[in-house]
């Protein structure tokens, strides 16, 4: 982002190649963490279109389509979830979280300037998050797949974007109808005020998901000990 604000030329793909690079040799293990893969996963596709000669405005408000194709196969095979809608609420909010970045920058260098406008800016985009995850929840797929067919998937994006027709990689997404063994079961219990929490039972592991106080979990903890045995 600040080679574009400053127009400062570079090579996109070596240069994403080379931070990753300096990732991996303070921390070998970033490689096997989701949260590194889905980030320059999501970017280095961005890049991609932007260097189709879309532009750093157009790519913004593709950045969603973008970025999904990688994403959720990573997104369900980590978690055993995903949202297509987020490409609906990334559209709207990439504008957004550019005007963020900008902000950010400014901080650096005008630090009692920037402070107020930056912090509204972030108040802002952080409100639009919770309220588009609220809106596209009903989008939300649980659904797993193996490692195989995530090798498969990713390597097909890769290929697909290494060639002129770059939109095929869009075909990725259908990777929503691959047919589950078993959908993994979900239990909401009832939760008291602001406590919420829910479980997912599948066969080889169960996963229990909590906010609130730490006197609430209690109830939860019994109904997945209940339903574990």
């Amino acid at each position: 982002m600040v080679c574009y604000f400053f127009d400062i030329k570079i090579e996109s793909k070596k240069f994403m190649l080379f931070i990753m690079g300096l990732f991996m040799i303070f921390s070998p293990l970033s490689l096997t963490y989701i949260s590194f893969l889905l980030s320059f996963g999501a970017v280095f596709r961005i890049i991609y279109l932007i260097k189709s000669g879309l532009g750093l405005i157009k790519a913004s408000l593709v950045t969603g389509i973008a970025a999904t194709p990688i994403t959720a196969p990573l997104s369900m095979y980590a978690f055993g979830m995903t949202n297509h809608l987020r490409v609906i609420s990334t559209l709207i909010l990439a504008p957004i979280i550019y005007l963020h970045i900008l902000f950010a920058l400014l901080f650096l260098i005008f630090h009692l300037l920037m402070t107020a406008p930056l912090i509204m800016i972030e108040s802002f985009s952080n409100y639009l998050i919770s309220l588009f995850a609220k809106v596209t929840y009903f989008g939300f797929i649980l659904k797993s797949i193996p490692l195989w067919l995530l090798i498969i998937t990713i390597l097909f994006v890769i290929i697909t974007l290494a060639s002129k027709y770059k939109w095929l990689s869009l075909v990725a997404l259908l990777i929503i109808f691959y047919p589950s063994p078993k959908p993994p079961e979900c239990i909401f219990p009832a939760s008291l005020d602001s406590n919420k929490g829910f479980m997912v039972f599948t066969d080889n592991k169960s996963e229990i998901f909590y906010q609130g106080n730490l006197g609430g979990i209690s109830g939860v903890f019994l109904l997945w000990r209940q339903n574990t045995g």
